[in-house]
């Protein structure tokens, strides 16, 4: 018998492996990944908004102002003194002996020194008022007795005296008309400026006496003395 050839086994296919499809995406996926950008632009408009809407985080430089000191009235006027008490007057206003009256004699004052005589006709005391160390009498004028024309009647008075002295001079006598505002800010503005010159006082600053009507530096502004009082500039120093 002869011998059978051997059998050679015939090779095995091999396994082909083929890369599964990609997964489909979701709609709900897509359309929630589009509403997360949408989100995120439109807050970043909001917040570039509102930023320009808060004033404190703006970078431009807020000006800095000075503060204007209130201009004195009385700066330009005139000085009148005599032995006893002193003040100033605009400087528009003439001035004959010991009295003082504005250009039209609207308003005309007196200037009296002790022994002369001060006293009025025709008037009214309304009241009288104390101020530091000064008295003010308001006069209005009257049309009765008979002796007094009725022109009187738009006529006033104010005397400005000593607190402790006898109601009379020295002191000053202002007489204006009734209803005249002006003639009532000057007055108050003279005011301002009387003294009676054995009262005046001394003034202290920063540990510094300065005399009556004494002027001097501070800093870069000036001062002055008035009466007790320190009246300083302020002008802002660089």
């Amino acid at each position: 018998m002869d011998p059978q050839p051997p059998i050679t086994p015939s090779p095995q296919p091999q396994p082909v492996y083929q890369q599964p499809p990609p997964p489909k995406k979701s709609p709900g996926i897509v359309i929630g990944i589009f509403l997360l950008i949408l989100g995120i632009a439109v807050g970043l408009i909001d917040k570039t908004t509102l930023l320009s809407r808060i004033p404190f985080l703006s970078t431009t430089p807020t000006p800095f102002f000075t503060p204007t000191p209130t201009p004195d009235p009385a700066a330009d006027w005139k000085t009148y003194t005599n032995n006893e008490f002193s003040f100033k007057y605009p400087a528009t206003w003439i001035v004959e002996s010991n009295k003082i009256s504005s250009p039209d004699t609207s308003i005309e004052m007196w200037a009296f020194i002790t022994g002369d005589p001060m006293y009025n006709e025709c008037m009214k005391l309304i009241d009288t008022k104390e101020i530091q160390n000064m008295t003010v009498k308001n006069f209005s004028g009257v049309s009765t007795p008979e002796m007094c024309d009725p022109i009187n009647l738009n006529k006033k008075e104010r005397w400005l005296v000593k607190s402790q002295g006898e109601g009379y001079a020295p002191g000053l006598q202002y007489s204006y008309k009734t209803n005249d505002p002006v003639a009532e800010t000057v007055f108050d503005q003279i005011l301002s400026t009387f003294t009676f010159i054995d009262q005046q006082r001394s003034c202290s600053y920063k540990g510094k006496t300065y005399a009556q009507g004494e002027s001097f530096p501070d800093a870069c502004n000036s001062c002055s003395c008035d009466n007790g009082q320190v009246a300083c500039t302020m002008m802002a120093c660089p």
